[in-house]
This record gives C-alpha cells, structure tokens and sequence, in this order.
C-alpha cells in the first residue's frame, strides 16, 4: 500500500516515521510497541542484501525515489492531462529545468522541485524508481 501512496504523493515524514517504527517493532519483536534496544542500527536493515542488510525500503528514501518519477515525466512533458495542467500553469514557458517555485505555491509543489533538485545529477535518460532509490542510497 505504501508502494501506491508513494507514488502519488510527497508522504508527509510524520507518516513515513510512524510506518517505520511499525516496521521496526514487527521486526525487532513482533509487538506494537517495543521496549528494548536493537542490536542492529534501522540503516543498517535497509542496506541491499549484496551490502550486508536485510534489503528493506529506507521509506523516506523510497519515496523520494517513486516521486521522481512524477518529475521525471514533467519534465519529459508526457500526455496526461495534470502535467499538461502544470506546465500551463507553473512552469509556461520558463521551462523545468530553470523553474523556481514562487512563494505563493503549495507545499506539495514546492516539495516536488526539491525532489527535482535531488536528481538534477541522475546519469541515466530513463528514469526507473527502483534505479533512483539505488543511486539515492
């Protein structure tokens, strides 16, 4: 469900950090609320396999990841109609790429470009979310 969630919107950290505790607990003792120190650091869990961990989504990362994606296709100017909708409305003819939010816009907006000035370095022509949260991590 998160994965869907993720993908749609910038999660609020608040919920990010309510839903890895709940991972965390479950892991470390299968309760709701777990009282004692884990022998392992969270970052450490959250390490691919090949480095070590137990492969699980750092979910802060992961959703900065998923919503590159929606970046990713503003500024490829793909067909839906909602990024047809921000280009007529935020970006016109400025273009993405020299596009600064104004102090009028929304959170959520404003939010969106940090996360295109996250991957304003990203190497590869075609965005893939499972390649981006390898190259944030």
């Amino acid at each position: 469900m998160l994965n869907y969630w993720a993908q749609i919107f910038i999660l609020p950290k608040d919920v990010i950090d309510q839903v890895t505790k709940l991972c965390k607990n479950f892991l470390w003792g299968g309760e709701v609320n777990y009282s004692k120190i884990p022998y392992v650091g969270w970052d450490r869990v959250c390490n691919p396999k090949k480095q070590g961990g137990l492969g699980i989504k750092n979910f802060l990362v992961w959703n900065k990841a998923c919503v590159a994606k929606l970046v990713w296709a503003i500024a490829k100017i793909k067909d839906p109609l909602w990024i047809k909708w921000v280009h007529g409305r935020y970006i016109q003819e400025k273009g993405w790429e020299n596009y600064t939010p104004k102090g009028d816009t929304s959170w959520y907006w404003k939010k969106l470009h940090k996360v295109k000035a996250l991957f304003k370095d990203y190497p590869k022509e075609n965005y893939k979310v499972k390649e981006g949260y390898q190259w944030l991590l």
